[in-house]
């Protein structure tokens, strides 16, 4: 697994991006990027083409649900309906573990979904699983 992809996380909550990253930062993963909004993050996807042409594009999201202004659920479809970022993969990292939430994230496009709390084993696990390592 290549361990220099560019990864951007997701999520409202400092306390949560700082754990996320001190994860991916245990896992070896060091090109990481935090967004604190919804919008913030589909700005920051946006931003990385210029004329279409893809410049420093993200390799990986990690996206919160529950947050304000803009739900993870739409910055989700946001990504999956946009043909420069549908095929990013997108893993969800929420306290939501309804099962109609989790089949409407998966419906929309996300390639896996991890309840909070959670350690850097699954972490590590789902990443093995996306990257088939």
């Amino acid at each position: 697994m290549k361990k220099n992809i560019k990864i951007l996380i997701v999520d409202d909550m400092p306390n949560m991006r700082k754990i996320n990253r001190i994860m991916l930062d245990k896992l070896g993963f060091k090109n990481v990027k935090e967004a604190g909004d919804g919008k913030k993050a589909i700005e920051m996807l946006q931003e990385v083409y210029d004329d279409d042409l893809t410049v420093g594009e993200y390799e990986l999201i990690f996206l919160d649900l529950n947050m304000p202004d803009i739900s993870g659920l739409d910055v989700l479809i946001e990504i999956k309906s946009d043909s420069r970022l549908k095929h990013i993969p997108v893993i969800v990292i929420s306290a939501e573990n309804e099962k109609e939430t989790v089949l409407k994230a998966v419906q929309i496009g996300a390639n896996d979904y991890i309840v909070k709390p959670f350690n850097t084993g699954t972490l590590q696990e789902k990443l093995e699983k996306l990257f088939k390592v």
